[in-house]
């Protein structure tokens, strides 16, 4: 019922809009006729096109990215102000006296504030995976055992499927998992499952916004953990030891720079004894601490 209401709220916005660029005058009643502009169209029914698109994708797909969106969209607008603010300050809503001074101030902490939440958000969409509710919410069609998923089967909704082997209603065997949300996420995982989570052998792959990731080797308990070979959206490889999600032990690094390492990691930094070979054939060898070479 929310998600239909959404879509008549974003056609009716929509169709408003559209007749208010026409005649201001038809569409914004409550004022008196001579503040009836195409700004205020824009404004009132801008928002409220742009509000609705936000709740439906996160009714439809994963709140996740419906809060990366919203805050790519005050990030724009503060922007925006920011700049037209340095330009004509009176034009601009500030505490306080209108001032670029004062413009400057708090849309630039305004800024601040909304890439600090963007980074935090990205940040838990890609850290330790809990138990995925959206695909659990899906149509299942496959074996069960009494009233439980059990032995193999399909479930799948609008932008999240897993087809595999189940037991005691959770994911539990080999299995594929492929969530698709357009241009935002597409990413699939095929490998084994313990208990809903990515556990043993597997390979992942997909793209999370500007970041991509390619992923072969073994998990624990949903993280990277052994021994796996990862290549980012640069092509440079990391093969060797995981440990909590991150490169730990002895590993080898590919740059696609022409270095290469080989040795002790931990994170994603050069750490204990390793060895390092330059673009120009230069050898570093010793202890490294936190990516430097130490004496």
């Amino acid at each position: 019922m929310l998600t239909l209401l959404l879509f008549i709220l974003l056609f009716l916005s929509g169709l408003a809009l559209i007749i208010g660029f026409i005649k201001p005058k038809w569409i914004v009643l409550w004022d008196t006729p001579e503040k009836r502009t195409r700004k205020k169209v824009f404004v009132y029914f801008g928002l409220t096109i742009s509000g609705s698109a936000i709740l439906l994708i996160g009714l439809g797909f994963a709140w996740i990215i419906s809060a990366m969106i919203l805050f790519l969209f005050l990030g724009c607008i503060a922007l925006i102000s920011l700049f037209v603010g340095l330009i004509a300050p009176t034009k601009i809503v500030i505490l306080g006296k209108q001032t670029r001074k004062g413009v400057l101030l708090q849309y630039s902490g305004l800024l601040v504030l909304i890439l600090v939440g963007l980074g935090v958000i990205v940040g838990v969409g890609m850290a330790d995976e809990e138990i995925d509710e959206r695909v659990l919410s899906g149509e299942y069609a496959g074996e069960r055992q009494g009233e439980i998923k059990h032995g193999e089967g399909k479930i799948a909704n609008s932008s999240t499927s897993y087809e595999g082997s189940w037991a005691n209603d959770q994911r539990n065997g080999f299995g594929t998992e492929v969530v698709d949300l357009g241009l935002a996420v597409n990413y699939k995982y095929e490998g084994n499952w313990k208990d809903d989570r990515k556990h043993g052998q597997g390979t992942e792959t997909g793209k999370i916004l500007w970041i991509d990731v390619i992923y072969e080797g073994e998990y624990k308990n949903g993280l990277r953990d052994g021994y796996g070979k990862y290549i980012d959206r640069k092509g440079n490889i990391y093969q060797g030891e995981w440990k909590d999600d991150l490169p730990y032990g002895e590993g080898e690094m590919i740059l696609t720079n022409g270095e290469k390492y080989v040795g002790q990691v931990n994170g994603w930094t050069r750490h204990g004894y390793g060895k390092a070979t330059l673009k120009d054939g230069t050898v570093m060898e010793g202890e490294w601490v936190d990516n430097e070479l130490v004496e």
